[in-house]
């Protein structure tokens, strides 16, 4: 009845990310900031790469919803700390505080998409640790301005969130009578991705994220 057919091809990694920029510059007058790109386009083809099949285009869109989701909550914390320390100082914020923030709003960053390598964020930590002891006693030196500090802060409640989300469903799943199968496959899951923290290829979790749970009912 119908015998012409077209099959319509999956979009690639690179068009996946135009179509994310497309979505945050006409839905929300948004861009994404310097190296935004790259590393979507890396997390379409290792992260995300299981589920493009079978989202296409509309995983791009709904990684861009999640992301201005993230910098909305971000704008509105480091808005409230500016405030309270405008407050406890008892002044006006610097000039070049508030064209460091002017700058920010409406890009969104490599840590609104969630893509930001934790790993990397402790190294530089580290570094600003150690070049913070090394200037310690020196007049001149400065420590980390106000929204390096807030920002620094922010990432350790959101690590501090994810740690505790995963120890309490970790706990929950250990809970459980029985599972043990399922129970297996969690770890073995969990393993993979201390493999890819540790070093390893991100290619070990291009896995299918759909399971069919099979068994007797109840």
């Amino acid at each position: 009845r119908f015998p012409i057919e077209l099959h319509l091809q999956d979009y690639d990694a690179t068009q996946l990310v135009r179509i994310a920029e497309k979505k945050a510059r006409e839905s929300y007058n948004m861009c994404l900031a310097s190296g935004v790109d790259k590393a979507l386009a890396e997390a379409f083809k290792t992260t995300y790469a299981s589920e493009v099949p079978q989202h296409n285009g509309g995983l791009a869109v709904r990684l861009v919803d999640e992301a201005v989701s993230r910098f909305a909550t971000r704008m509105g914390r480091e808005v409230q700390d500016g405030l309270d320390d405008a407050a406890s100082c008892g002044a006006e914020q610097e000039p070049e505080a508030k064209a460091e923030g002017e700058e920010t709003v409406g890009v969104l960053t490599v840590r609104d998409f969630d893509l930001e390598d934790p790993f990397e964020a402790l190294r530089q930590e580290a570094a600003r640790q150690e070049a913070l002891k090394a200037q310690k006693g020196d007049e001149n030196a400065q420590a980390l301005s106000r929204q390096q500090q807030r920002e620094q802060e922010e990432r350790e409640r959101e690590q501090a969130e994810k740690v505790r989300l995963q120890k309490a469903a970790i706990s929950e799943l250990e809970g459980m009578i029985g599972f043990k199968e399922a129970k297996a496959y969690v770890y073995k899951l969990i393993r993979k991705i201390q493999f890819v923290q540790a070093g390893g290829s991100r290619k070990v979790l291009d896995t299918c994220k759909n399971l069919i749970l099979v068994g007797n009912p109840g």
